[in-house]
């Protein structure tokens, strides 16, 4: 295999495959200041989403006082001192190595930049937009990805993991259902937003707690560490600076991690139990 991957040809492209009338219009495109061009949220097509509309959508959400709040300058000095200071007291207890605090300090943080998919799947005319936060090179990157490391064994052990739509159809397949049985779904809107940050520590704070591997110290600082990604998840947009207030970044590495483990708290906490009583005492739904 190894020889025939050595043996293909490279197809060195020397010359454009557009003609210049193709690449004008593809530069007068680009440079067209009445749209932005994005990818849109379904289906991978391409959306030339008018500015003035993609203005009004993003500034709608960012008003939302729930989710965002604004602030008055650039705080990147004042958080990363803040996560230094983390660092710092994790790694003099010998809660983290030399290593994983180098890893984790970030030197020159670029400031994260909030843009929007469209969801053209909803509305075509004035579409709205899925927030993203564009987070590579930022603050709570690198601490994102450590607490994604530690919270996805986690999300591998929830009762209701499911790895993807395919794991799904293979159960779906194998499974006998009974006569009259009611199949139904449902879905969160908007997850990674409304998360209350008080719910999500919480949640993760449940699962590491009933852990059995692992230093205690080590938990606590990863809920420690998640406190900060969480209240230090500032933004900028049209020269604005803001912090998220609830829920996390679509975008952020842990987000995903984070989610699910919510839910998994929610499932155990609130819905398994209530389904267990419901079982024992036999309690039929009233139509």
């Amino acid at each position: 295999m190894v020889q025939e991957i050595q043996q293909l040809k490279i197809n060195n492209v020397s010359h454009a495959n557009l003609r210049l009338d193709e690449q004008r219009a593809l530069r007068n495109l680009q440079n067209n200041t009445a749209f932005i061009i994005k990818e849109a949220d379904k289906g991978g097509n391409v959306v030339l989403w008018g500015t003035e509309l993609y203005m009004r959508e993003a500034k709608r959400q960012l008003s939302n006082r729930k989710f965002y709040t604004p602030l008055p300058s650039d705080p990147t000095q004042v958080f990363l001192s803040k996560l230094l200071r983390l660092l710092d007291s994790a790694a003099c207890m010998h809660i983290i190595t030399p290593k994983e605090q180098e890893f984790l300090e970030v030197k020159s943080p670029v400031v994260p930049t909030f843009y929007m998919l469209p969801k053209v799947h909803k509305d075509l005319v004035d579409p709205p937009g899925r927030p993203i936060v564009a987070g590579i090179g930022g603050l709570c990157e690198q601490a994102s990805t450590y607490l994604d490391f530690f919270l996805q064994p986690f999300v591998l052990g929830l009762k209701s993991y499911l790895r993807d739509s395919m794991q799904l159809i293979e159960i779906l397949e194998k499974f006998r259902f009974p006569p009259g049985t009611l199949i139904l779904t449902c879905d969160v809107e908007s997850l990674y937003s409304i998360i209350s940050h008080d719910d999500g520590i919480s949640a993760v704070t449940y699962f590491l707690s009933k852990s059995h591997t692992g230093d205690p110290a080590h938990h606590t600082f990863l809920v420690s560490l998640l406190h900060f990604v969480l209240h230090h998840n500032y933004l900028v947009f049209d020269r604005v600076f803001y912090k998220q207030v609830s829920g996390t970044a679509m975008g952020a590495r842990c987000a995903p991690s984070y989610a699910n483990l919510f839910l998994g708290w929610w499932e155990e906490t609130q819905v398994y139990p209530l389904a267990e009583y419901n079982w024992r005492h036999r309690l039929v739904p009233v139509h």
